[in-house]
């Protein structure tokens, strides 16, 4: 009897670095480390969501580095002075986005 309540009432143990999510960088695709950020400018938009252009973390940032880039929307690989089109939302700590296109899938849609 002892031995089943203990196990009822046993705590179980998680792994940490398990339960955290591994982010990304939404176009290379690149784990980010912590600390490090996709860099973002964010405008104005309607209600509690903003307009962001997303240009890519530190990695793949860099002119130099031959990393590839691409939409997860139209999947074409994108040059460096391209970026990412999408909905920010939430609070600082929970910072949502929702990606819609990338500047190139973007400029069709818009003639």
């Amino acid at each position: 009897m002892t031995l089943l309540l203990a196990r009822l009432f046993h705590r179980k143990s998680y792994n940490i670095n398990a339960i955290k999510q591994d982010r990304k960088c939404p176009l290379c695709q690149n784990s980010l480390k912590k600390g490090e950020r996709v860099f973002t400018e964010a405008f104005p938009g309607k209600d509690n969501e903003k307009i962001v252009h997303l240009h890519g973390c530190p990695f793949c940032r860099k002119p130099k580095k031959k990393q590839k880039r691409k939409c997860p929307v139209c999947k074409r690989t994108l040059g460096y002075n391209d970026y990412l089109i999408g909905k920010m939302w939430g609070q600082e700590k929970k910072i949502r986005v929702h990606i819609l296109c990338c500047s190139i899938c973007g400029r069709k849609g818009m003639k």
